[in-house]
């Protein structure tokens, strides 16, 4: 039995690669200023917001991790964002 989808396994190989190139245009943490480590999803990763970079944001591990134990102040500072609001239904 598959673990990923071939649906989701395309999807994480065409990510892998836009992840790599966002990062490498954003060398820093847009959070704190350190060295991007990974990339944030403000939105988070579901379906396809794994791949809409409108919602990225290069992040060092201390700012990703900072959205998933503060997440009313990450809400407060704009780090994390309502995952479906204002997202045009796809056609």
């Amino acid at each position: 039995m598959r673990h990923t989808s071939l649906k989701r396994a395309a999807q994480l190989r065409t990510y892998r690669r836009d992840r790599d190139a966002y990062l490498a245009d954003h060398p820093n943490c847009e959070r704190c200023g350190h060295r991007a480590e990974c990339l944030h999803h403000k939105r988070g990763r579901q379906g396809q917001l794994l791949l809409d970079a409108r919602w990225w944001a290069a992040a060092c591990w201390s700012c990703n991790d900072f959205a998933e134990t503060n997440t009313g102040q990450a809400r407060a500072e704009g780090w994390l964002l309502p995952m479906f609001s204002d997202i045009p239904e796809a056609s």
